[in-house]
């Protein structure tokens, strides 16, 4: 376990506890993993990650879905990376403006490299709260020119990015209450360093959970993968020498997929942890 560390909260009103672009992409693929461990079915997990989103534009997208109608969707490209995200209860949510728009500024002056993202049906643009994003050239994260209404978390990031500060026993309380489930928080710890996956990684995890599956999810995911040019195909060194093979390969992941509307489970709370 790494040497104990203060972990500050994210919010759009305070993001210098937001990860650099290459630190979140790889925390977004460790949370999907995790995620993927808890629950075997798609349709109950909130955190995924589709590392094939767009293939021509080697984009990559991360996303939080709570259940309830609030989530996050976060993009990835050449250093660059955009995020959108909703809380449909926050004092800035649509529901709350006669005009049923996005609230003023959120949305302002987002760099036109991004203009793609805007445009995208599968993101709800729409359904927006908050919008944040990071270039090569910003020395930090930022977002539009927003006049924040009052409230301790009156765009609901706070809410939402709770778990992008890398708090390995924020994830452990998270899976306690939602999933149910007590994964082993040093466990958590190296998933988040993206360590080679093993049988007895995955069982400190959650000890009814399937080896093999959980590598075909890392697969898909992208966790720990590096690509072989000669053969044009991917290779799990995400696996620990002397573990398991994988039976078969994982599905191809869809380009530019439609993001499943199907039924998500409410957790015990609508919103998992002390994020305060």
């Amino acid at each position: 376990m790494r040497q104990s560390k203060t972990y500050m909260p994210i919010s759009t009103r305070d993001l210098s506890g937001m990860p650099d672009i290459s630190v979140l992409e790889s925390l977004t693929q460790s949370l999907a993993l995790l995620d993927a461990v808890m629950s075997p079915e798609w349709q109950y997990r909130y955190f995924s990650f589709n590392p094939s989103w767009d293939v021509s534009l080697s984009e990559r997208m991360a996303s939080m879905r709570t259940g309830s109608g609030d989530e996050y969707f976060l993009l990835f490209s050449a250093g660059a990376a955009i995020m959108k995200g909703f809380d449909h209860e926050s004092p800035m949510s649509f529901w709350t403006r006669p005009q049923g728009d996005v609230w003023p500024g959120v949305l302002d002056h987002v760099p036109e490299r991004f203009a793609a993202f805007l445009s995208e049906p599968a993101f709800n643009l729409e359904d927006t709260t908050f919008c944040i994003w990071r270039t090569a050239s910003d020395p930090a994260w930022c977002h539009g020119p927003v006049l924040f209404p009052e409230g301790d978390d009156p765009d609901g990031s706070e809410g939402l990015l709770w778990l992008l500060n890398g708090n390995p026993t924020a994830y452990a309380k998270f899976a306690h209450e939602y999933f149910e489930k007590d994964p082993a928080v040093e466990a958590i710890d190296e998933v988040f360093r993206h360590q080679p996956l093993t049988p007895e990684l995955i069982a400190a995890l959650d000890v009814d959970r399937n080896f093999a599956e959980s590598l075909r999810d890392a697969l898909e995911i992208g966790y720990g993968l590096h690509q072989n040019l000669s053969q044009q195909r991917p290779l799990p060194c995400c696996v620990a020498p002397g573990a398991p093979p994988v039976s078969s390969p994982p599905p191809a992941f869809p380009v530019r997929q439609s993001l499943p509307s199907g039924p998500r489970r409410t957790g015990n709370r609508r919103r998992m942890g002390n994020r305060r």
